[in-house]
This record gives C-alpha cells, sequence and structure tokens, in this order.
C-alpha cells in the first residue's frame, strides 16, 4: 500500500542527537511539573519543538470525534463521553499535541473508533474505515507528505476485541507494513505504541479464561511488534521510530495506582460497554478522576495523560531529527534559540 518512493535522508549525528535531547529536557525543565498525578509533564511548552505538525492513526484510543461527526454526533453519546472522545477527556494524542508545543488538528487525524489494523472496523456502524483505508484517506488529502512532522500509530485492540484474530503476526504485520508506507510516502518520524493488556481491561476480567487469553495475545503482540520494530530500525536508519510502551505503564498503574492518583484500576466508572450496548444505562461515578478506565474498554483522561506522558519521555529520549525541509529547519532553529534564550535567563536569577 502507498507510493513506493524512496526519499533521502541524512542519518542524524550523534552531537546534534546530544544538544537536541538536552534542549527538550531543558525545555520541559522550565515549565511546572503537575503537582497532581493527573498533570501533564508540561503545563505550556516555550516554543515548538522539532516537529511541523502532529498526524494520528488507529482507534478509539487516538480518535478525536470522526466517528462522532460520521454519526450526527450520536456515538460515542456525549455527554457522558467528553466531545466524542471514547473517554471522559482529550485524548493522549490531544495531550501530546500541547506537550510538543503543536496544535491539535482534527484535520490530521485519521483514527477511527473500532479500527482495525486491516481494512476493516468491528463497530456495528456501515462504512467505518480500518487502519488500510485510513492511509488511503490521509494520501488524498496530503499529496507531498511533510517529512518533519510527527507521525503516531497505535493499532490491533479491535482485532482481537472484536474482529477475533488469534494470530498476533497478522496484526503486527498490518502494522509494520502500514509503517512501512508512511515512510515510503515521505514520513520520517513515526511514533508506533503497543498495546496495553487487554486481559485487565473491565470489560473481561469477570471472565478469567477470556482475561487469561487476551494477556497472552497482547503480550505475544507487544513482544512481536518490538522485534519488528528493531528490524525495521536497522533496515531504515533514515527513519525515527519512536516506541511507547503502553503496556507497562497499564501495568504499573494497577500494581501502584497511588503513584497515579488513582484509587480504582479494575472497575468501569462508567458501566458501558460501546459497541456492545447502544446508550450508557447507568451514570458515571462521581469521582472518575480517580479510576483508571473509564467505561469498560477504555482508559479515562488520567490515564491518557498518563500515556502522553510516557510518549514525550520517549520522544525526549529518541534521536530529534535534522529538518529536511526549509519550514522544519526554521521551527528547529526556533527550537534551538528559544532554549538558549530559557537558559539564559535561569542562569541570570541563580
Amino acid at each position: 500500500m502507498g507510493a513506493q518512493k524512496q526519499n533521502k535522508a541524512q542519518k542524524y549525528r550523534p552531537q546534534q542527537k546530544n544538544i537536541a535531547q538536552n534542549l527538550l529536557r531543558q525545555a520541559r525543565d522550565t515549565f511546572l511539573v503537575g503537582a497532581l498525578p493527573i498533570a501533564l509533564v508540561v503545563t505550556t511548552p516555550a516554543v515548538a519543538q522539532a516537529f511541523t505538525g502532529l498526524y494520528v492513526f488507529g482507534d478509539s484510543l487516538s480518535d478525536t470525534g470522526n466517528v462522532y461527526r460520521l454519526t450526527g454526533n450520536l456515538f460515542p453519546p456525549s455527554p457522558p463521553y467528553f466531545n466524542g472522545r471514547a473517554s471522559n477527556g482529550p485524548l493522549w494524542v490531544e495531550d501530546l499535541a500541547t506537550l510538543l508545543g503543536l496544535p491539535v488538528d482534527p484535520n490530521k487525524n485519521f483514527a477511527y473508533i473500532s479500527a482495525t489494523s486491516g481494512d476493516t472496523n468491528t463497530a456495528p456502524i456501515p462504512g467505518l474505515p480500518g487502519l488500510q483505508q485510513e492511509f488511503q484517506q490521509f494520501q488524498l488529502t496530503n499529496p507531498v507528505v511533510d517529512p518533519d512532522a510527527l507521525y503516531t500509530v497505535l493499532v490491533g485492540n479491535n482485532d482481537y476485541l472484536g474482529g477475533g484474530q488469534t494470530n498476533p503476526a497478522v496484526p503486527v504485520g498490518n502494522t509494520i507494513d502500514f509503517v512501512r508506507s508512511l515512510a515510503d510516502s515521505g514520513a520520517r518520524n513515526i511514533l508506533v505504541s503497543n498495546l496495553p493488556d487487554l486481559g485487565k481491561i473491565p470489560l473481561v476480567t469477570g471472565d478469567p479464561t477470556t482475561s487469561a487469553g487476551l494477556t497472552a495475545l497482547t503480550t505475544a503482540h507487544n513482544a512481536l511488534l518490538a522485534g519488528q520494530i528493531d528490524l525495521l530500525r536497522q533496515a531504515r536508519p533514515d527513519l525515527t521510530l519512536i516506541s511507547v510502551d503502553v503496556a507497562s505503564l497499564l501495568n504499573n498503574a494497577i500494581r501502584s495506582p497511588q503513584q497515579f492518583g488513582l484509587t480504582n484500576v479494575t472497575d468501569a466508572c462508567l458501566p458501558f460497554s460501546p459497541g456492545l450496548e447502544l446508550f450508557p444505562t447507568q451514570p458515571a461515578c462521581s469521582n472518575p478522576d480517580t479510576y483508571l478506565f473509564w467505561d469498560r474498554i477504555h482508559p479515562g483522561r488520567v490515564g491518557h495523560q498518563q500515556i502522553a506522558n510516557t510518549a514525550f519521555r520517549a520522544i525526549e529520549s529518541a534521536a530529534v531529527p535534522e529538518p529536511v525541509t526549509t519550514l522544519g529547519m526554521f521551527t528547529f532553529a526556533a527550537f534551538l534559540a528559544g532554549a538558549k534564550a530559557k537558559r539564559r535567563k535561569l542562569k541570570g536569577v541563580r
């Protein structure tokens, strides 16, 4: 899938990688770290960092309103859901955009609730796309691909939850093919997340057999995905491939909820299973920010904030690319100048 264009890009020099990493840390540390665990790592970025935009692909964990608009603002029902998101607040990609100093542009979000990694969608709504159609939509609206933007991919949950998939090689293969297609079209900075342990979502924890099976599938999926990403890094040194470990984040939150300001990591605040039920029949809890799960499948806004923090730290530790375009060079220069000025200001008040 995708045009097979081979774009040239320089390898990133180690000294520039180190400089960029240090500046990212300084820019982050300049601002207040939230006193509560639900706060984002950074409240307001000083300058836009090296990326020129944020493009989003995936499923309900990343869909900021595409299905909502297609259904005439009917699904997911809002309220109790937040403005068409499958959660009670902004999603991790929106929080990540804030951390990176980038605008949240709905025209750059191609994720759809219930999308699988293939060409199907498990929602009982005709015509919704899978990941492969998301790429086709992206190509139609982006004939020229921005090499200095960041592209996020989080997909595979619905292959197992509603798609009946029992072979992790299939969704992992689809995901890697998708990343290759993005790269072949001109993308150079691609963030790929693994899957949370689906055996721990409230929808299935009451059924030990189903829970154990989903845990086994997602564990195998994540191991295979990590190996394939490593192979792709070796084959395509021109790319910056950023891995985000959502699985470990979820497991840590369940083991140590107090570190995240949570008190309930097993139940759903809203006892509702989107896709299996039409509308909620019971009210949401009164303290959703103390719950890890908003409904029986999806994390709440606190969970999404923590995913964004995890993604930001992964970006921080990865190689920040030399900009390819003139606009990217200008943005990167602004980032360097802003961080340097902030460092001088801080030095003067010590």
